[in-house]
C-alpha cells in the first residue's frame, strides 16, 4: 500500500510500503518514497532497505542481506535511475536513489515510532566496509559517517528535491515498476494503479 502527503509547494509525496511480499522480494526495497510534481507530471523516487544494527555496526555477510542489496542495485542503479538526465535541475546532491538504512531497534513497545539510523547510498557500501572480529564484513558508523545521511537530513533533503532520482515521467515510472514486477512469481498477478486529481 501507499500513503500520499501534500507538500508545502503543492507537490505530492507518495510513500509505498513493500514489506515481505513479492514486490519487496523483487525490488529489494522495504519502502519506496515518491515525490510527485503535479505541474510537471513527473516524479522522483528513493528506495530504502531497512536493517537493524547493534552498537552502530551492521554485519553484511548474511546471504539474504547481500541478495536484497543486489536486488535494490538491479532495480534502480543498473537501470540508470541513479544517473542525472543532465537537465537544468537546481543545485542538488547526486541522483542516488537506492539506500541501505542501518537503524536502531525500538527499545520499548510504547516508544515513539521514530528510530535513529543512517541512510547510506548502496554504491558507497563497499568502500565503508571493514573486517569484523570473525573475518566477516561489517558496516560501522565511523566508516560511513562521511557519506551517510541522518534520518532528519534525509527527510529534509528529499522533501526539498535535493536527493533522490532525477525526475522521470509517469510513463517512465510505470515502466520501472512493471519491469521489476514482471519478475515476480508467475503464480501471482500484481497491478500498479496511480491516480492524481
Amino acid at each position: 500500500g501507499y500513503r500520499d502527503f501534500e507538500l508545502p509547494n503543492e507537490n505530492i509525496l507518495r510513500i509505498r510500503v513493500l514489506h515481505p511480499d513479492h514486490p519487496e522480494h523483487v525490488t529489494g526495497a522495504d519502502v519506496i518514497y515518491e515525490r510527485h510534481s503535479r505541474d510537471k507530471e513527473s516524479v522522483s523516487i528513493v528506495a530504502v532497505q531497512y536493517k537493524i544494527w547493534e552498537d552502530r555496526k551492521l554485519y553484511i555477510s548474511d546471504p539474504r542481506m547481500t541478495e536484497q542489496i543486489n536486488k535494490l542495485r538491479s532495480f534502480l542503479c543498473d537501470r540508470d535511475i541513479c544517473k542525472s538526465k543532465g537537465n537544468s535541475n537546481d543545485y542538488r546532491f547526486p541522483c542516488c536513489s537506492a539506500f541501505l538504512r542501518p537503524t536502531d531497534k525500538l527499545q520499548r513497545p510504547d516508544q515513539k515510532f521514530i528510530s535513529r539510523g543512517e541512510h547510506v547510498p548502496i554504491c558507497k557500501i563497499e568502500e565503508c566496509l571493514s573486517e569484523g572480529s570473525r573475518g566477516g564484513k561489517v558496516l560501522e558508523y565511523k566508516n560511513m559517517r562521511d557519506v551517510s545521511l541522518s534520518n532528519e537530513t534525509f527527510e529534509f533533503l528529499f522533501n526539498k528535491g535535493k536527493i533522490g532520482s532525477d525526475y522521470m515521467s509517469y510513463d517512465e515510472l510505470e515502466k520501472l515498476y512493471s519491469g521489476a514486477l514482471m519478475q515476480a512469481s508467475r503464480d501471482s498477478v500484481v497491478i500498479y494503479a496511480q491516480e492524481f486529481s
